[in-house]
């Protein structure tokens, strides 16, 4: 069953239905956009005048570069930064 035979068959389901559909579909979508955004930034927590490790520090192999590999990473400093805002409330 391909893509267009889905979308035909969404097609013939009530409204409340696609509805549902669409936005479970666009919160994914906007998670996955969101996810990819996060792990753009600079999460290290450097210095004003430092954005950035310096080179010998930034060395990463062609894993951590592919598409899993940086949302690995993101994943990984979101939790990182979550732990460390809980564990200052916690104080």
């Amino acid at each position: 069953m391909g893509l267009l035979d889905k979308i035909e068959e969404l097609q013939k389901k009530p409204e409340s239905y696609r509805k549902r559909v669409l936005v479970v579909l666009m919160a994914l979508i906007m998670s996955a956009i969101i996810l990819v955004w996060v792990s753009t930034l600079n999460l290290s927590g450097g210095k004003e005048g430092q954005p950035f490790p310096p080179p010998a520090e930034n060395k990463k192999t062609a894993a951590e570069y592919a598409p899993f590999g940086i949302l690995k990473d993101a994943t990984a400093n979101i939790k990182n930064l979550f732990n460390e805002a809980v564990g200052k409330l916690k104080r």
